[in-house]
């Protein structure tokens, strides 16, 4: 892992070179070496989308490389080989704490584009879930008897 942690203080050079050296140590590229395609302050929109407020000082991250992604879910392992590789990894470096509060993987330039354009609008697009029973179907409800005083 890398000698330090970025801050508020830190340049995008700096946030570049710590993600490349955490990168390299986590997600090891399968061919050639790792670049950093882009690594500038996040925009409040952007750094809205991690969900963490606002006025937060972020910087946004972008390596393109041939990355083994493959301990990405959780350390588990990811059947299709396909899966496991990525061109592109993002990252939302929170500077006051000098965490990773967001993280993604594209396994080609669509795919970024993807991510970019869902942190510029301030959130992930997230499927929406399933309800598990009709619109007409009333969930049941456990209503407590009457009780004095109460």
């Amino acid at each position: 892992m890398s000698t330090g942690r970025p801050n508020v203080h830190s340049t995008p050079e700096e946030v570049a070179r710590i993600a490349l050296e955490d990168t390299e140590a986590t997600y090891p590229t399968l061919s050639g070496k790792a670049e950093v395609v882009l690594a500038r302050r996040a925009t409040e929109a952007e750094a809205e989308s991690t969900g963490l407020g606002h006025n937060i000082p972020m910087m946004l991250v972008v390596l393109r490389g041939d990355f083994d992604v493959s301990r990405f879910a959780g350390g588990r392992h990811l059947a299709n080989a396909d899966r496991r590789r990525a061109q592109y990894i993002t990252y939302l470096f929170d500077l006051r704490t000098g965490t990773i509060p967001f993280m993604a993987t594209s396994p080609n330039e669509k795919g970024l584009q993807v991510v970019l354009n869902d942190l510029g609008r301030g959130g992930m697009s997230l499927p929406q879930p399933t309800p598990s029973h009709s619109p007409d179907e009333i969930a049941p409800t456990k209503i407590p008897p009457d009780e004095p005083g109460k």
